[in-house]
């Protein structure tokens, strides 16, 4: 995957991030977007396929309803457009 890979391994290491191999080209994406959405989508989710942003939607359900209505059954990404990101940690049982 190239330059973006690698700072997606960098971001990911910053940030104490884990990503799932099945999204790393969609969190590439929203790594290197990211902040041209910040001014007009902050607090949004976005929708992600591959390489294809196919919206920002109001809440995490409204995006969760088209991804599946455009893409059935498959891989995608939900994720809020956020300055700061969140990071949870479980615990084992």
């Amino acid at each position: 995957m190239g330059q973006d890979a690698s700072t997606l391994e960098a971001i990911a290491e910053d940030q104490n991030l884990h990503v799932p191999p099945e999204f790393e080209r969609e969190m590439e994406v929203y790594f290197r977007d990211k902040h041209q959405w910040l001014p007009q989508h902050e607090g949004e989710f976005v929708l992600i396929k591959a390489d294809n942003v196919a919206g920002f939607y109001p809440s995490r359900r409204a995006a969760l309803d088209r991804g599946y209505g455009l893409y059935g059954a498959t891989t995608f990404l939900v994720k809020e457009v956020r300055s700061e990101e969140q990071i949870f940690q479980g615990r084992p049982l």
